[in-house]
């Protein structure tokens, strides 16, 4: 690619992917604006995507968000079997990507963990709903202004109630002696 603004670049490339994977009006606009601001700078979409790879690094913290990477780079790559490099004992891991797929694997992993996030706080709220683990305080005691909720609250509220249904019953093994 001849030589543009990184920044302009990036921006091209991110609304070159919300066109090619956006949903209705949003891959509409994007496809609108991405083909506006190449003939503002006299480019074609040949120009933008390139084919060259090289190997860009991803860090992880935990063996769920190693899997994750693997799964979204297998999507993005339409395909299961790629080349990865991993050193021992270090919680990087490289993938053989062009710089679309690498824009397009740093949105989906920033979407995904955000959203495994909110389920995972979700998660937490129906095990304590399910198994009746209320926290008492003075604090919580103290009597409260009501207010009505939002859509959102009464929707997060009703999705962890319908998970708490589904939280199994624990067994508590009392080692007491029969007697």
């Amino acid at each position: 690619m001849r030589n543009i603004d990184p920044r302009l670049e990036a921006r091209l490339k991110k609304l070159y992917a919300l066109a090619k994977q956006g949903v209705g009006g949003e891959a509409i606009n994007a496809q609108k604006l991405l083909e506006d601001l190449l003939a503002k700078h006299d480019m074609t979409l040949d120009m933008l995507i390139d084919t060259e790879t090289k190997k860009y690094y991803f860090t992880y913290k935990t063996e769920f968000e190693k899997d994750l990477l693997f799964r979204i780079v297998s999507n993005i790559k339409e395909e299961s079997n790629f080349s990865y490099l991993q050193r021992k004992g270090q919680r990087k891991i490289g993938f053989e990507l062009t710089a679309y797929e690498y824009i397009e694997v740093e949105i989906q992993r920033e979407a995904y963990t955000e959203s495994w996030r909110k389920y995972l706080e979700q998660a937490q709220s129906a095990f304590i709903v399910a198994n009746r683990l209320t926290y008492y305080s003075s604090k919580n005691r103290e009597p409260k202004e009501d207010k009505p909720l939002t859509p959102e609250e009464y929707a997060e509220i009703q999705r962890i109630l319908q998970m708490s249904m589904g939280v199994p019953n624990p067994e508590f093994k009392r080692n007491l002696l029969e007697g």
